[in-house]
């Protein structure tokens, strides 16, 4: 009886160990590239195109926005890309932090955490914080990277409820850290 029970609960303790075999690490499915910027795609989401983000009601500079297909309390995850003529060339680096700088000087800014990444080698912070742009709206979590090509800055920008299921949140996590100037290797 003793050993039958104790490959069961090493198999037991295994699966414990690893959340039960379910893993929320999100991973690339396919590849988003415009011409200009890219990103790496988790399942379940996609691009939309210009006439959806003008419907959508999103401001005129965003650019792109990716849209998970599956709601968090009745609202969609989203990644608005908006984009900003500068009046000189910065690097990602510059504009990363101006673009960082700008936000902490928000009323309703509280920071949440700050993450080294690198866009196309270049270092640049994952920012997250939240704020409550709407007063009539509940506060966000929101997820940002910004990173500059020549004179033209780029943000990537997810808002997200305060609590949001960590798959969704590596999800959105993906996209940002995945941003690029460069195209895709060839297949």
């Amino acid at each position: 009886m003793r050993r039958s029970l104790l490959p069961t609960t090493l198999a037991f303790l295994l699966l414990a160990a690893c959340g039960g075999g379910s893993s929320t690490q999100a991973t690339c499915t396919s590849t988003y590239w415009d011409g200009t910027i890219g990103t790496c795609m988790p399942e379940g989401w996609s691009a939309l195109s210009q006439e959806e983000v003008q419907a959508r009601g999103m401001p005129p500079e965003v650019v792109i926005a990716f849209q998970s297909v599956s709601a968090i309390s009745g609202q969609y995850p989203t990644v608005a890309v908006t984009r900003e003529r500068l009046p000189r060339a910065l690097s990602s680096a510059e504009y990363s932090k101006a673009s960082i700088d700008l936000v902490t000087r928000r009323k309703d800014y509280a920071k949440i955490d700050a993450t080294e990444i690198t866009v196309d080698g270049d270092s640049v912070t994952l920012h997250v914080f939240s704020a409550q742009p709407l007063a009539a709206q509940p506060k966000q979590r929101f997820y940002q990277v910004a990173a500059a090509k020549e004179d033209t800055g780029y943000v990537f920008t997810a808002s997200l409820p305060l609590t949001t299921p960590d798959k969704v949140t590596s999800e959105v996590k993906l996209i940002l850290s995945s941003m690029t100037f460069q195209p895709p290797a060839a297949e």
